[in-house]
């Protein structure tokens, strides 16, 4: 819903990012991360998590309100 509201707000796509990955959708959750960090090229957070997932080192995901 947010994402319809306001389709250039990052934090809902990083949000719907670790929603499809906890349900195991790797790859959507990675195309919404990377939405994320297009729209906001700081998110470091997002960036971090990005780099733990292609490491494999991503274990849980915390992102914290922007």
């Amino acid at each position: 819903m947010a994402i319809q509201l306001n389709p250039d707000l990052a934090v809902a796509y990083a949000r719907r990012g670790s929603i499809y990955y906890k349900l195991g959708d790797i790859q959507r959750a990675t195309i919404n991360w990377n939405l994320a960090l297009k729209l906001d090229p700081e998110y470091d957070d997002v960036r971090n998590i990005l780099r733990a997932l292609k490491e494999n080192r991503l274990k849980t995901t915390s992102l914290k309100q922007q």
